[in-house]
């Protein structure tokens, strides 16, 4: 991910009941149920850690940047609940083999790697879930990639339509269980959120470990 990213002008963002941002995590609390443990890949400056933490009894945190890192231990480092990771995801999976969750969330993150590599960390992913447990994440959609495609995008190396992320996802053996945009183009409606993602801007795919996944 860009090492140029404005962590203020970001929480400004999280915190507007207008912006993208803002509606991307509340919709992505609601999707969520409570449960035991919870691994968020790339914290970033902890606003969705925040909103989402009453839901889980423990919340491992993966962050690698040290802006971000500073932001979140003034934020969470006296919080029992929440355990700050400075490491990779292949680093946290070396070191910890058997540990499990029953949700993953990778919030604009995927986008930042290289294409040759998004398989890999998505096959990583599927390997840190429990049975039947959840990877929830959001990602640009085809405008993106038009917009890549142009040199239009400073920040993100590839992008796909929500059916293109979604073949990724099932590649690595994951079940998509729901997709829908955050936004809707001039009808935001749920219903057109729901059944005609492709045309979002950013996409939220929740997508479920099989039971029978071998670890």
């Amino acid at each position: 991910m860009s090492n140029n990213i404005d962590f203020e002008k970001l929480e400004r963002q999280y915190h507007d009941s207008e912006s993208q941002d803002f509606k991307k995590i509340k919709l992505i609390d609601s999707l969520m149920q409570p449960s035991d443990s919870l691994l968020d890949i790339r914290s970033g400056e902890g606003s969705f850690l925040e909103l989402i933490k009453p839901k889980f009894q423990i919340i491992y945190s993966i962050e690698i940047d040290p802006i971000a890192l500073k932001l979140l231990k003034e934020k969470f480092s006296t919080d029992p609940k929440i355990i700050l990771i400075p490491k990779t995801v292949n680093d946290f999976l070396k070191e910890n083999p058997d540990l499990s969750f029953d949700y993953i969330t990778c919030l604009d993150v995927l986008e930042h790697i290289p294409l040759s590599d998004c398989q890999m960390v998505i096959e990583k992913l599927i390997r840190l879930l429990k049975p039947e447990g959840l990877l929830i994440m959001s990602v640009p959609g085809i405008f993106e990639k038009i917009r890549i495609f142009l040199g239009k995008s400073p920040t993100h190396l590839h992008s796909h339509s929500s059916y293109g992320w979604a073949k990724i996802l099932e590649k690595s053996g994951f079940s998509i269980m729901n997709i829908q945009t955050v936004e809707f183009p001039i009808l935001d409606k749920y219903i057109f959120r729901k059944y005609f993602h492709l045309f979002g801007k950013c996409c939220v795919i929740i997508a479920k470990r099989p039971g029978d996944t071998n670890k």
